[in-house]
């Protein structure tokens, strides 16, 4: 069995270990907004390079998105919003050149 000591407890600076955990789960989800809105065109190159059709893709739908995502990089000038949606839009704009 474990036993922990309460003055043990005390010598570890919880506000400190706090602080990190915050700041590191803060950059995790940061990340997963940035790469999150790519990943299932990964999937589905990954089926149209596999299947060597690409029936079900749409041009429409990528061009309504890259469209979308160019002014939503071009209204950041005009209004600034979080830099993990601006860094989103640039990955996006990337994956749907790309494809």
């Amino acid at each position: 069995m474990l036993l922990v000591e309460s003055q043990g407890l005390r010598l570890v600076p919880w506000d400190e270990v706090a602080s990190w955990l915050i700041l590191g789960l803060t950059y995790f989800f940061k990340f997963f907004i940035i790469v999150g809105g790519a990943i299932p065109y990964v999937f589905q190159y990954a089926e149209i390079h596999h299947r060597r059709n690409a029936s079900g893709f749409s041009l429409f739908v990528c061009l309504a998105l890259c469209v979308a995502n160019i002014l939503r990089i071009l209204f950041w000038f005009g209004k600034r919003f979080d830099n993990a949606l601006l860094a989103q839009s640039i990955v996006m704009l990337i994956c749907m050149i790309l494809m």
